[in-house]
């Protein structure tokens, strides 16, 4: 199948189950508003009466928003901890959500049906949890490992380059080998997902099926996880040329817009994948 197609019918997929997009998107909606509510009720009840706000808005200014923590430094801290707290809840929701979304992919010539997604989430919740936290493990140790790279090379910092700038090269010159590395780690992440709910496998035989389809199929799918990223970084450049100025709600609008895409591009990429996955067993069986 081609590539591009086999994109091209992600999309389609994700569009035929705009149920389950829209569903993504008003929790992704809600959290958001929980992470900023508490933000925005501090900015409200003690900066309403100035102008440190309006100037922000405008520009950001370190010494301003340095200025805002030393003074309420502890209300910031406990925001701080909600907000890492909705994170990680946010991010137990997107693993429980994730089996349900796969399952209505497998059968993507039936209609939506949240009886079976429902199932599928429960169903599935512990084993992908497991897998994400694994896998974020891994995220972790490739940070490190290139972190201690850059400090290798860099080792001496001032005293032994003549300017930041010679370390800012070093970083950057490291940056597309973590980025090609990173990229396929997910890789390995989404397919392993994929065919853990194709079929119904456990944690640990989902880990090595999804390593051995990647790397039997590396150009094909690391090709069509590049298209993804692709669509999503000409999201994000449309995004962020749009001139909102000071008006609340059209920047609000429009940030509402780039979320629902920016989910219609995950959704876009698990299907893809699965498409993939099964186009590759069509042809194997």
């Amino acid at each position: 199948m081609n590539i591009l197609a086999t994109y091209i019918r992600g999309w389609g997929s994700t569009f035929k189950h705009f149920k389950m997009w829209g569903l993504y998107y008003v929790f992704n909606f809600l959290f958001a508003f929980l992470l900023s509510f508490p933000v925005f009720k501090f900015l409200e009840d003690k900066l309403a009466n100035t102008l440190v706000v309006d100037r922000l808005y405008e520009q950001f200014d370190f010494t301003i928003f340095n200025d805002i923590l030393n003074e309420y430094g502890d209300i910031v801290g406990i925001l701080t901890n909600q907000s890492l707290i909705a994170t990680f809840l946010f991010l137990l929701l997107a693993v429980f959500l994730t089996g349900g979304i796969l399952q209505i992919f497998k059968h993507r010539t039936q209609a939506f049906d949240f009886d079976d997604f429902w199932s599928a989430c429960s169903h599935y919740f512990w084993r992908i949890l497991g897998l994400t936290l694994l896998f974020l493990v891994l995220h972790g140790v490739l940070l490190f490992v290139f972190k201690s790279i850059l400090d290798w090379l860099t080792v001496g910092g001032l005293d032994r380059f003549n300017s930041e700038v010679e370390i800012y090269k070093r970083g950057m010159l490291l940056l597309p080998f973590y980025a090609i590395i990173a990229t396929i780690i997910w890789m390995i992440q989404d397919y392993a997902k994929v065919l853990m709910i194709a079929e119904d496998l456990s944690l640990f035989r989902s880990l090595r099926e999804g390593l051995r389809f990647v790397f039997n199929n590396f150009m094909s799918t690391f090709l069509l996880y590049l298209i993804n990223l692709l669509v999503f970084g000409l999201l994000f450049y449309l995004y962020w040329q749009i001139p909102t100025g000071n008006a609340f709600l059209f920047a609000f609008v429009l940030g509402q817009i780039f979320l629902f895409l920016r989910i219609g591009t995950k959704l876009a990429n698990l299907a893809s994948a699965g498409n993939r996955q099964r186009a590759r067993n069509w042809r194997v069986v």
